[in-house]
């Protein structure tokens, strides 16, 4: 699956907000945030304090957007959030790019700037292939959320390694469970 470039990064980079927020055992630093927004093209000079609190606070009903079960609870939360974020979309061309749609002001905060983004890029992705290709890890104890890339969307972890040692647990439950009833 194949999203358009501004749609997957803003997708992309609201599941690794959320999963840098969820997964961090220590509170969240400008240089944690200043790192993945970089990995999705998200210019910012020092990123204060305020800033932080401000992504913080934004992640858990991002969250929410990832483990809705249906279509309508997603958009009503993606709703909410769009009245909240008061996008300002407009063409733009910077850095020898192709005209391409901004989200947010130019002049907008930091947190503006990525909250029209990702809430914009999410109600992409749910408008355009739908709330299945949003989700949460199912294995035991993990909280990281995850875009569905996969063809056909029918991914469950946020990992290779969860998804195997999801099987790895299950195969050897299945075992156990053979072994008893044949000892019984």
């Amino acid at each position: 699956m194949d999203f358009s470039h501004y749609t997957g990064q803003a997708a992309t980079l609201a599941a690794e907000l959320v999963n840098l927020f969820v997964t961090s055992p220590t509170p969240v630093c400008g240089t944690d945030i200043k790192t993945v927004l970089a990995r999705h093209e998200v210019t910012v000079g020092r990123v204060s304090k305020a800033e932080v609190e401000g992504l913080t606070a934004l992640t858990p009903a991002l969250r929410e957007v990832f483990t809705a079960l249906d279509a309508s609870t997603g958009a009503a939360i993606l709703n909410r959030l769009i009245g909240e974020s008061h996008p300002r979309p407009q063409i733009t061309e910077h850095d020898g790019q192709a005209p391409h749609l901004h989200f947010a002001a130019p002049d907008a905060s930091l947190v503006d700037r990525v909250m029209a983004n990702v809430v914009m890029g999410l109600a992409a992705v749910l408008c355009d292939y739908g709330v299945e290709r949003l989700g949460a890890c199912a294995a035991s104890g993990c909280q990281k959320v995850f875009v569905d890339t996969s063809r056909n969307a029918q991914r469950r972890y946020c990992s290779e390694a969860h998804a195997n040692r999801s099987n790895v647990a299950a195969h050897r439950a299945r075992a156990l469970q053979l072994a008893s009833s044949a000892a019984s």
